[in-house]
């Protein structure tokens, strides 16, 4: 179908070139490549940042696209009133998926390009002559049609329109050499077969570009075998300078994580590109976690975390009576924490609170005061009765005649001893001196009524 007779836009004009060489460079095998997605000599495809721009385009396929460029152009010459129709913007338009390879070499753009020419600054395709405006990697450009060779960096791909018309143009193919990342994901969709590669001294992570062989790379990169954040294979890597900010990556805010390490451990921050460039990195210089400074020192992710320099030890107390479990290991730690807030580990029995170093020992069977001794000071003199200033409970061992030993040093005087006249000692513990009645050496005396010093009835044996 014939539409009327206009003068040839650039991109009918592209169209009719590739009618003149269909079979052969637009009809899907180009030189070095074929029908399809077919790998440039690196092994990848278009590496273009975005799709052509086009704004508009035929709703025919490409043969009626081309049969109508081919009509009009017969019959006029002069300027194409349509030209925005069948313009190529890298906005619009999308990768048809036949890529010619690398065909860089001998089709160089001028190297100072007018307005409009092929490597030209541009803002939209009708801004060029050839109706094709694409991202390049230091922002959009004019490109130009190709069938055999693209410049250096560049590769011959055939790119379709939203109306469906193709062409093949010559596309960058580093766009996203450099450009700081996080993901494979998005360096792939900036450069096909594109990962995200890190670069060592925590500098951060760029995106790298499919090769083979060094030859294949840009100057001051080299092929290498590379990790990215999730695959691996060859990639075109930065040896030589650093790497900057395209504007695509700065008006995208690309960024990436960068990282200060030593010794005492690693801090990440994020830099990213700003009309300034790219970022240095911010990430703080790791230092020995320190106590009672509120801060994440070492960046472990933790603050004041055990072992901090100014650390106390610290046992587990678990009756809460102050003194930690005997043979636990204690922790280094700033502050108190859990069941870890004892200064000493000397309890011997950690789930009783009246047990511990600090305890007082009573007569009771336990070791009340964790000196490996039991119910010491209890009945010093093993007459079996128990100091009457020790606390008693119950009848332990070492009390079995029962408590109130008033001399607990004599195992002659105890609550159930005689008392013994004249030796000024409380034999009997029961408070008084030579006292009561019977008491070993006692005298029999008689009741004197009348104080006559005669008595009369029975006598009571008395210590006098």
């Amino acid at each position: 179908m014939f539409r009327p007779v206009t003068p040839l836009s650039p991109f009918a004009r592209a169209l009719a070139g590739c009618a003149a060489l269909m079979l052969a460079a637009c009809g899907g095998a180009s030189p070095g490549g074929s029908s399809g997605d077919s790998p440039d000599s690196a092994g990848n495809g278009s590496d273009a940042a975005t799709s052509p721009d086009v704004p508009g385009g035929s709703d025919a396929g490409l043969v009626d696209a081309v049969a109508d460029a081919a009509a009009t152009d017969a019959g006029h010459d002069g300027t194409d009133a349509g030209a925005d129709s069948d313009a190529v913007d890298a906005d619009t338009a999308t990768d048809g998926g036949a890529d010619s390879g690398d065909t860089s070499g001998g089709c160089a753009f001028p190297t100072n390009p007018l307005p409009g020419e092929p490597g030209a600054p541009c803002t939209t395709a009708a801004t060029c002559d050839s109706g094709a405006c694409v991202d390049g990697p230091t922002g959009k450009i004019c490109t130009s049609s190709c069938s055999d060779c693209c410049p250096t960096g560049f590769q011959c791909a055939l790119i379709t329109g939203p109306g469906g018309d193709s062409a093949q143009f010559c596309m960058p193919k580093w766009n996203a050499l450099c450009r700081p990342c996080l993901t494979d994901a998005e360096c792939g969709a900036v450069g096909k077969g594109a990962l995200c590669v890190s670069y060592p001294g925590g500098i951060g992570s760029f995106c790298g570009g499919g090769c083979a062989v060094d030859g294949d790379c840009p100057v001051d990169f080299a092929c290498q075998d590379a990790q990215g954040e999730a695959g691996a294979g060859k990639q075109c890597v930065r040896v030589t300078g650093a790497c900057t900010c395209s504007p695509q990556a700065t008006a995208a805010g690309a960024h990436t994580v960068c990282s200060h390490s030593n010794g005492a451990g690693t801090c990440n921050a994020t830099r990213k590109c700003t009309l300034a460039g790219l970022e240095p990195c911010s990430a703080a210089t790791p230092a020995t976690e320190t106590c009672g400074n509120a801060i994440d020192d070492n960046c472990n992710g933790a603050t004041d975390e055990p072992g901090a320099t100014g650390c106390t030890a610290l046992w587990s107390d678990g009756d809460s009576d102050g003194d930690g479990k005997a043979g636990s290991t204690a922790q280094c730690l700033c502050a108190t924490a859990g069941l870890f807030t004892a200064t000493t580990a000397t309890d011997c029995d950690d789930a009783n609170k009246a047990v511990n170093s600090a305890a007082t020992e009573v007569c009771d069977g336990v070791d009340n005061n964790c000196n490996g001794a039991t119910d010491e000071g209890c009945d010093d003199d093993g007459d079996g009765w128990c100091d009457a200033a020790m606390t008693v409970l119950g009848t332990p061992a070492a009390c079995k005649n029962g408590p109130g030993d008033c001399a607990d040093a004599l195992p002659a005087v105890n609550p159930g001893a005689t008392e013994v006249c004249g030796n000024s000692v409380d034999d009997n513990c029961d408070g008084a001196t030579d006292s009561g009645t019977d008491s070993l050496g006692c005298v029999p005396f008689y009741a004197d009524g009348d104080g006559d010093g005669y008595g009369a009835g029975s006598p009571v044996c008395q210590c006098g």
